[in-house]
Formats: structure tokens, C-alpha cells, sequence
């Protein structure tokens, strides 16, 4: 019989190894032939992608093996069982008659000499170095010997062996949960982008002073409210573009393709947001790359006020905002970053923050004490803390409203809404003995902490 003609029974791939020191090369291998299709069977895996089971492994291999591919390395050679399955499989090529059945795997950087004799003069698949090369070779081979694949060796039988190999499910519920993102939708907004030119030989005022954002494009000025309503004669108005066609497809009369106008819009909505909350109290700190967050300064060493909050799931909580580290001699401050999200809707991205300052109102111009104090002082702060910092923020701007209003012209607001976005989830942790962090005085955690490169430190 040869493998054009295996019979039906011969239907997976047997790995043969060395354990326990050659695990981690089979269970990559088993996942990489199951995922091309191939039924694998290895004593780590058991049948992947296929349903039989045998009694023995000496059944499996002379009766129900397609291919055995024995993976050779330096502590394999000095394993017993793996000489006693190389030889059953020698032995059931001759007596079955299969054409290469016994395929080879060198893993380690051996010399092929070395090789046992019974398979020294094979054509092995080499995997030294570079496991990815060896395995397109390994797939060219069972193809060209028309290796049958499993009907059921799916992306299911895959998912399922690898989630009780890593122990995936341990601690999850098949329990739906309600969880918090941190998209604020909004609704509102600009109608149209107003197209204003310097007239000829006018001095326009600098864009930074004028009361609403103006984006500057050599002689053109882009803005959500005429030029008139900022009592600049120096422009005239030339045209006005519906908001969602300037975002989508530019001004094409004037040269600003899409990604433009999108930026110019972007730009708009993030100086808006920023004036909105200054206007509130807040106090801006700029990070790396110009970004900009925004804190409640907190001016008294005492414990800080609490803010309430109502929940997705209608309880009445409360959050502190910011405190005084008596052991770091600084206050810390929670401190969302909004990031506008413009397409086929309008929402924001709060990115969460925590900004430390010597007197309630300045960030630590000092960017090395800002980092460690960041690893040291929030280690240990888990989501619920974060989100109910998040959720307490917007409460405190709503002022008890449903929306917080960002005025974008004379005329028209954005609206954020005070709760994000809810999403359901399927499945839910197992919290048994898990109590929810609820203090807000500072943590003492140990000083040997790691100090990797964090992209929250301040500019």
C-alpha cells in the first residue's frame, strides 16, 4: 500500500518526541497541523481535530497513522520510549508497505550523520532555527503524499484542545456581564465649515487669539462660525461645506484632500473640548506627543471630596478624584485625556490619566519622579477603580445633567453624554473571595518596582 492509497482508517499525524524537554516544539507543531487541517495525535495533545481513541499507542501507530514524524533532537536520541516508537513505526512502514512514512524532524542543530542508522538515509525536514521554514516544508510534504485532512479538524476542535491545554476558561462564568467602555457618545455638533479668504492686502489677527478655533490654509481660514461673528474684517466669506462632506471628502475647489479637512475638524473638536473644561476649573497637563489631559486641582492637604455617581446599574456611588500622598510629599490627580472620534458618528475616547503635582494646581515638571511615582502610587489600582474614576469625572462636569454641553459656535453644542457606552459580554469572571478596592488613601506598595518606558510621561 502506498500513500496515494492509504486506507480510510489512516486518517492523523502521530509526533513522536522527547518529553518533557521537546513539550513546547510538539504543542507548537500540533496547533500549526491543526490549524492547516491535519488530524495530529501526540501524547501532549491526544487526538487533535479528530474524535477516535485507541488503547494503546502501538494501535495508533500501526493501524490508524497516515504519517509518524519523529522529532529528533540531542535528548531525544537518549530517550527509550521514543527509540521503541521509532522502531514500531519502521517496522509498520515495511510491513504495511507505506512510502515514507517515517518523516524526520531535526530540532536541534545536530549533524545529520548523527542521526540514528535506521534513518540516517532519509530526506529529514529541518526545523534548527527557524521553526516556520521547517513547517512549510513539513506541509509541502504531506500534500505532495496526499495526507488526508480531518472533516472535523476545524477552527473548533483547535479552540476548544488550546483553552484545556493553557487552562483558558479557569475563572470564567458562562454568565452574560454589562461592561463599561470608555466611548462617550455624542450628539449635536457643527452643520457646516465656513470657507473665509483674506482679502488682499489685510493682516489677519493670529488664529490662537481668535474666540473659536480657525485653521489657517495659506490665504483660506477653515472654522464652524463665519469669520464676522470674531469681528475680523480682514477675511471675507466665500462658502460654507456641510460638516460630513468636508470630513469625507475635503475641499477639493482649494487642494485639502480628506485626511485634511479630517485633521483640521479633529484639531477643532480637541481645542473646543479643552476651552470647555478649562471653563469648568480644570487645569491642563500636556504628555508626550502634545497631548493634553485635564485634573481637578485640589488646593487643601485634606481628604478630598468624594463625587457621586450614579452606576450603569442605578446604584448611587462616589469616587474621590484626587488626594494627598503624605509618604511622596505630592498630590495625585485623575486626569482623562478626550479624544474625538469623527465619522458616520460623533463620539470620544477618554484615555485615563493619573498626574501628580507639590501644590494641587502645577504637574511635576521633574518627568523621571512623575514616572516612578505612576508605577510606584497606581500598581495596584484595578479597572473598577479606573472606571469609577471615569464615571465620577463626567458626573462632576454634567453638574447633575444628563449631557456635558461643549459649545462649538455661537449657535450649536456637542453633547456628550455623561454615561459611556455599554456593552454586553457573554461570559464573566469568577470574583469568589475578590473584593473590590474601595480606599482612596495612597497604597503602599514596594519600591523595587519596574520602571519600563511608560507612554503617559509628562513632556
Amino acid at each position: 500500500m502506498t500513500n496515494s492509497a492509504l486506507a480510510p482508517s489512516r486518517g492523523f499525524i502521530f509526533l513522536s518526541h522527547a518529553t518533557p524537554q521537546d513539550n513546547d516544539f510538539t504543542i507548537w507543531l500540533s496547533a500549526r497541523l491543526a490549524s492547516a487541517g491535519y488530524a495530529v495525535w501526540s501524547d501532549l495533545t491526544m487526538l487533535l481535530g479528530g474524535e477516535c481513541h485507541w488503547d494503546s499507542i502501538s494501535e495508533a501507530i500501526k493501524l490508524h497513522s497516515a504519517k509518524f514524524v519523529t522529532i529528533c533532537s540531542k535528548v531525544s536520541f537518549t530517550k527509550t520510549g521514543w527509540k521503541d516508537e521509532l522502531s514500531l513505526a519502521l517496522a509498520t512502514e515495511r510491513a504495511k508497505s507505506l512510502n515514507d512514512f517515517v518523516i524526520p524532524v531535526r530540532l536541534d542543530p545536530i549533524q545529520w550523520n548523527d542521526f540514528p542508522v535506521e534513518i540516517i538515509r532519509r530526506n529529514g525536514i529541518d526545523f534548527n532555527g527557524a521553526w516556520h521554514v521547517g513547517l512549510a516544508r513539513l506541509l509541502e510534504k504531506l500534500n505532495a503524499d496526499a495526507v488526508p485532512k480531518s472533516l472535523t479538524a476545524d477552527a473548533t476542535a483547535l479552540s476548544e484542545w488550546a483553552s484545556d491545554l493553557l487552562d483558558i476558561n479557569t475563572g470564567v462564568l458562562r454568565e452574560s456581564e454589562t461592561l463599561v467602555s470608555n466611548i462617550l457618545p455624542a450628539t449635536g455638533g457643527p452643520k457646516v465649515v465656513f470657507v473665509s479668504a483674506l482679502r488682499s492686502g489685510a493682516i489677519a489677527s493670529p488664529t490662537e487669539l481668535m474666540r473659536w478655533p480657525v485653521t489657517r490654509k495659506r490665504h483660506i481660514a477653515y472654522g464652524f462660525t463665519p469669520l464676522s461673528y470674531k469681528t475680523d474684517d480682514a477675511f471675507v466669506l466665500e462658502s460654507q461645506i456641510d460638516f460630513s462632506q468636508f470630513i469625507s471628502r475635503g475641499d477639493s475647489t482649494r487642494g485639502i484632500n480628506s485626511t485634511e479637512a479630517f485633521n483640521i475638524a479633529t484639531h477643532h473638536f480637541r481645542v473646543l473640548i479643552d476651552r470647555a473644561l478649562q471653563a469648568q476649573g480644570l487645569i491642563a497637563a500636556v504628555f508626550s506627543g502634545d497631548r493634553v489631559a485635564h485634573f481637578l486641582p485640589a488646593p487643601e492637604r485634606t481628604i478630598s471630596p468624594r463625587t457621586k455617581y450614579v452606576d450603569p446599574w442605578g446604584e448611587t456611588v462616589s469616587r474621590a478624584l484626587n488626594g494627598f500622598s503624605p509618604k511622596n510629599n505630592v498630590f495625585w490627580h485623575f486626569s482623562p485625556e478626550f479624544i474625538p472620534q469623527l465619522g458616520r458618528t460623533t463620539s470620544v475616547i477618554l484615555r485615563s490619566h493619573v498626574v501628580f503635582t507639590e501644590d494641587g494646581c502645577t504637574p511635576l515638571s521633574d518627568s523621571a519622579r512623575a514616572h516612578r511615582l505612576r508605577r510606584r502610587f497606581c500598581k495596584n489600582w484595578w479597572q473598577d477603580r479606573w472606571r469609577g474614576m471615569l464615571l465620577a469625572f463626567m458626573s462632576h462636569l454634567a453638574q447633575g445633567k444628563a449631557a456635558f454641553e461643549v459649545p462649538v459656535s455661537p449657535t450649536e453644542s456637542l453633547s456628550l453624554a455623561t454615561v459611556p457606552e455599554l456593552f454586553v459580554s457573554p461570559i464573566t469572571a469568577n470574583r469568589d473571595g475578590y473584593t473590590p478596592e474601595d480606599s482612596d488613601e495612597e497604597l503602599h506598595v514596594p519600591d523595587d518596582v519596574d520602571l519600563d518606558d511608560d507612554e503617559d510621561d509628562l513632556s
